[in-house]
């Protein structure tokens, strides 16, 4: 059974139970892989359940950065190219330097940024921030309402991806830094390290 497909179907009716669901059998099914944490990260994000869905994106980022140190270990040319494209400053950056191939998944540094800060605390301070938020929510959603979002926001795809750019992957960026258990960067039991 295909329980990714049913999966995204049931986020796409907004039956987040049914979603958890499918993912949890997907799980059984294969394991758990960064991929699917990344999915289940962000039905707790439709949930406006952060905190959560924080973790599962960290713990999917950490498995995404072992598996890449796995494959740079292992002499992946992939790997090695595109960190040989990173200039030093940004690899410097980062507590390990296989973090920075993370430069290269602004959809990754995207979503713990929003994860963090799509919150009603935030809005209070910074209100703006509000309707990037709900732009991105649709976009997670997958319902085919983000056109109408940016509309009913006055906002250009243009102007939503420069503030996405410029807000959210920096943050992003920080968050990784400050979060992700960089000494344990050997071990994929993200579990234990994420989600306990």
């Amino acid at each position: 059974m295909d329980y990714m497909s049913l999966a995204i179907e049931a986020k796409r009716k907004k039956d987040f139970e049914l979603a958890h669901k499918y993912y949890g059998a997907k799980m059984e099914q294969d394991g758990i892989t960064a991929g699917l944490l990344r999915s289940i990260s962000k039905i707790f994000y439709l949930e406006k359940q952060n905190y959560t869905a924080l973790m599962f994106a960290l713990a999917a980022t950490h498995l995404s950065l072992f598996q890449y140190l796995q494959e740079y270990k292992n002499g992946d040319l992939n790997v090695k190219q595109a960190l040989e494209v990173i200039p030093n400053e940004i690899i410097e950056q980062f507590p390990h330097p296989i973090g920075a191939l993370l430069m290269h998944e602004p959809n990754t540094l995207k979503h713990i940024a929003h994860s963090y800060a799509d919150q009603e605390e935030v809005y209070k301070d910074r209100p703006a921030v509000r309707m990037y938020a709900e732009v991105y929510y649709v976009q997670v959603l997958g319902d085919g309402s983000h056109v109408s979002k940016l509309e009913e926001f006055r906002l250009t795809p243009e102007e939503h991806l420069n503030y996405e750019e410029n807000e959210y992957i920096p943050l992003g960026i920080t968050i990784i830094k400050d979060q992700i258990k960089w000494s344990e960067i050997d071990n994929p039991d993200v579990s234990m390290l994420y989600l306990v």
